[in-house]
């Protein structure tokens, strides 16, 4: 049976791509104090940061969770549209295999808004 896949809960918040990076992605990796992108990570609303965790022990997922959290991190990702209230800190979506093809296409659309 196969899982229900939830990215498209992350993608209604609509992440925006990563200036800072020479290829934009959707990912802000350099989170090192004094860098570009962790004074924009820190200049924006804490509800528009969601945090890509490190594979789960109990389950071997990766997971996307709303808010800044500061352990066992990959990256964080920043969206136009910030996480209500009562969702916030509370959102953790298994990231399946097949999801991966969605966050593609999503960061392809954003570069071809850019370039055009």
């Amino acid at each position: 049976m196969n899982k229900k896949s939830y990215i498209d809960l992350f993608l209604k918040y609509k992440p925006i791509l990563n200036p800072y990076e020479k290829t934009p992605t959707l990912f802000f990796y350099d989170y090192r104090p004094d860098t570009k992108e962790r004074k924009f990570l820190e200049s924006v609303n804490p509800k528009q940061i969601w945090t890509w965790t490190l594979p789960n022990v109990d389950k071997w997922c990766d997971m996307f969770n709303s808010g800044w959290w500061n352990f066992d991190r990959n990256c964080y990702m920043v969206t136009e549209i910030p996480v209500e209230e009562e969702n916030f800190r509370k959102i953790f979506l298994e990231v399946l295999p097949r999801d991966w093809n969605k966050l593609d296409l999503h960061e392809s659309k954003l570069k071809l808004m850019e370039v055009s």
